[in-house]
C-alpha cells in the first residue's frame, strides 16, 4: 500500500511538471501571436517598399550606432 501512495505521489509530480511545461509553452506561443497580429496591424496598409526602406533604414542607423561605440571604445584605450 505504501508502495502505491508513493508511485501515485511521483505520478502527480511527472503530471504537474509537463503540464507546467506545456503551458508555458503555450503563453510563449500567445505572445508570439500577439506580437504578429500587432505587426501586421501595424504594417497592413504600408506598401511593401516603404516597409523595405524603413527596415534598411533602421539597420544602418543601428550599424552606425554600433560603429561609433565601438570607435568611442577605441579611443579611450
Amino acid at each position: 500500500m505504501i508502495r502505491y501512495i508513493k508511485m501515485k505521489k511521483m505520478e502527480i509530480e511527472i503530471k504537474m511538471t509537463l503540464y507546467g511545461y506545456v503551458l508555458g509553452v503555450l503563453h510563449e506561443k500567445k505572445e508570439i501571436m500577439e506580437l504578429g497580429k500587432k505587426l501586421y496591424e501595424t504594417l497592413r496598409e504600408s506598401s511593401p517598399e516603404d516597409i523595405k526602406e524603413s527596415f534598411i533604414n533602421a539597420i544602418a542607423e543601428l550599424v552606425h550606432e554600433q560603429a561609433v561605440r565601438e570607435q568611442k571604445g577605441e579611443e579611450t584605450k
